[in-house]
């Protein structure tokens, strides 16, 4: 296994990646964006694309950006990105609830939910 070291480049306000040996991987900027919650929709958005609970907000959400955590103000997960539409104003986008995603069920793990993996210590929910 690889193992990394990341810090804080206070120069730059960049994340810095680099091997354990010191050799330079790669910099990034993380970004956040802040937003409103403007709908919920307990039955999906539509059938194709959002047929799960979602809600609709102001959150800007920039490709890439899906599978994203999304923050409550206490700094808590609430949702995962799925989707946002660019170039819209105000912005336009949707979060699947966090609730949604422990009844995701894995299928090379005896088709449990990650609930049911964290019950009996497969994976750790914190």
């Amino acid at each position: 296994m690889v193992e990394r070291w990341k810090w804080f480049d206070t120069q730059k306000k960049n994340k810095v990646v680099k091997m354990k040996d010191g050799s330079f991987v790669g910099e990034f900027q993380p970004r956040y964006q802040f937003g409103e919650v403007v709908e919920y929709f307990p039955n999906g958005r539509d059938k194709t694309f959002l047929p799960g609970p979602c809600y609709q907000t102001t959150i800007l959400v920039e490709g890439g950006s899906s599978g994203g955590p999304v923050f409550n103000k206490e700094g808590k997960v609430v949702g995962i990105n799925s989707t946002g539409y660019e170039g819209v104003t105000p912005p336009v986008s949707f979060f699947t609830p966090i609730s949604e995603i422990f009844e995701f069920r894995i299928p090379f793990v005896d088709n449990k939910s990650v609930l049911e993996m964290a019950e009996i210590g497969i994976l750790a929910i914190k």
